[in-house]
This record gives structure tokens, C-alpha cells and sequence, in this order.
């Protein structure tokens, strides 16, 4: 994707200083830019950077006086880290803009999905699967019978969300996560020995993600015996984690 310095200073409410049609592909930091991608100055320590990057643009705050010529187009604005935030959640959410079933993927007949979800090859959607809007589902997930996603979730590859999970709004779930696996509860019996709980999947006990949680690359989360498991808002897990049953 390429944007010019015009639509991206219009995004940000900005002012074009220099080329208005100088185009960028990518976002970069400062000391590591390229030609053909675009950067910020927000800290005076990183100034010094800005008088020798290969950016094609720089976003600056609005006051910013430069104590040389530049090679790189402007873009001022009041805050420039706060724009450049911004700025990425638009380029993520340009890059996620797709939408459709993909002819390798499966969904149940019985599976609602909301507007705009995209569905991607190998997936899977199984029977009463509630899918919210704007859902993105990439290639070879497992979405299981009866789990609810709220809306504008993002499931990457190779994840697996079972049966009778229920998934919040705004929710990112990364490559190779496991939500809603057996649990780990052994209930002691009187000659020593112990006896495995099977994991409740009736629809008061199941897994759930409050809205705007995240679940990184390979965590794994078991389904509770008894009770319901929350990931609450805002909680994200590392990497290779296990959520062990509350």
C-alpha cells in the first residue's frame, strides 16, 4: 500500500511542507529509514537523525525549526507521537480490509457471520458459530461449535478457539493460540488414587475473553471445571504461556 504526504497529512490534520506528492510504503524508525517510508521526531535526543535519514517523510511537531536543509517532505502536526500511533492503527486497519469467504475455507450452514468478515483458506467455521462484524479470520483456524466473537477481532493463522468459548469485542488472537483445551483438575478419590474432572461445556461454564484482551503466539488457554474462565479487558498473555484453569 502507498499513501502520499497529502492523504496522510489530511488523516492526521497535518501540514505538508515540501512534496505533497511524495508517496510512502512503510513506517520506519528515524535512524533505521529508508526512501519510501515514513518516520516521526517526537523526542529532541533523536533530532539529530532528521538531517541525515533516507525518509521520505517525517512527521514533526508543528513548531519544529530545522537547523538545515532537509531532503525529506514535512508533515506538522501538534503531536507527533500520538500521529504516528494513530497513523499505524490506520495502516493496520488498511492492511486487515479484506472481507469474503476464501474457496478453501468451511463454514457451516448453521454459523452466522456478521458484515464484512473475511473467512481465509483452510479455515473452519463449525455449527452455530456467532461470527460479530468486521471479524477477521485467517487462513487454518478452528473456530468450534457454538463459540461467540464479538466484533472487530482479529484471529491469526493456526489458532483454535473450541467449543462453547466466548471471544469479547476488539480482541487480537495471534498465531497458534489455543483457547478453550482440556483442563488440568483431578479430583482425589479414597485409595490414593485420582480421578480426571471432565471440562464443563454446558453454556453457563465456558471460556471467556473480555473485550479488547489479546492472546499471544502459542499461549494456551484451558477450559475451568466448574466455573468460568475470564480474560479480563486489556489483558494480554506472553508468548508460549499456559492460562491454567481458575
Amino acid at each position: 500500500m502507498k499513501f502520499t504526504a497529502q492523504q496522510i497529512a489530511a488523516q492526521l490534520n497535518g501540514t505538508v511542507e515540501g512534496d505533497t506528492s511524495t508517496e510512502v510504503s512503510e513506517l520506519s524508525k528515524i535512524e533505521d529509514a529508508a526512501s519510501g517510508s515514513l518516520t516521526f521526531l517526537s523526542n529532541p535526543k533523536y533530532a539529530p537523525y532528521i538531517y541525515k535519514t533516507k525518509a521520505s517523510i517525517v512527521i514533526v511537531h508543528q513548531d519544529f525549526k530545522p537547523e538545515r536543509p532537509l531532503e525529506s517532505t514535512l508533515i506538522r502536526v501538534k503531536d507527533p507521537y500520538s500521529a504516528f500511533s494513530d497513523l499505524l492503527d490506520f495502516y493496520n486497519k488498511a492492511a486487515h480490509n479484506r472481507t469474503g469467504i476464501a474457496a478453501g475455507a468451511f463454514v457451516h450452514k448453521s454459523a452466522t457471520l456478521g458484515q464484512h468478515c473475511y473467512v481465509g483458506h483452510n479455515s473452519v467455521v463449525e455449527q452455530n458459530a456467532v461470527i460479530g462484524d468486521n471479524v477477521k479470520i485467517y487462513p487454518q483456524v478452528f473456530i468450534g461449535e457454538n463459540v461467540k466473537i464479538g466484533k472487530d477481532c482479529i484471529i491469526y493463522p493456526g489458532t483454535q478457539i473450541l467449543a462453547g468459548t466466548l471471544i469479547g469485542s476488539d480482541c487480537i488472537i495471534h498465531s497458534g493460540t489455543v483457547i478453550g483445551s482440556d483442563g488440568f483438575g483431578f479430583a482425589p478419590q479414597e485409595d490414593g488414587s485420582y480421578k480426571k474432572n471432565s471440562s464443563n461445556r454446558n453454556c453457563n461454564y465456558r471460556r471467556r475473553c473480555r473485550n479488547w484482551s489479546q492472546r499471544n503466539n502459542r499461549s494456551c488457554d484451558t477450559r475451568s471445571n466448574f466455573i468460568a474462565k475470564r480474560c479480563e479487558a486489556g489483558q494480554s498473555d506472553s508468548n508460549c504461556s499456559q492460562c491454567r484453569s481458575w
